[in-house]
């Protein structure tokens, strides 16, 4: 095994504990506010589309231009 994937493993054991404690976050809200639950309506992906429809996509593994490392 290599350094790179020590690091890799590292980083992945830290999105999970990021992960983990905002899915906590989430399941303490939902259990005392469930008032605020709804359903997605086709209205809000709608609404959704409209607000993002100017956005470009881009390949978030595509290496960075020179200027913007």
């Amino acid at each position: 095994m290599n350094s790179l994937d020590d690091k890799n493993r590292e980083e992945v054991h830290e999105d999970d504990v990021v992960l983990k404690a905002f899915l906590k976050f989430l399941e303490k809200d939902i259990e005392e506010n469930p008032q605020n639950l709804r359903r997605i309506t086709q209205a809000d992906f709608d609404r959704w589309n409209k607000l993002t429809e100017r956005v470009e996509e881009i390949d978030i593994n595509a290496p960075l231009p020179p200027d913007e490392d």
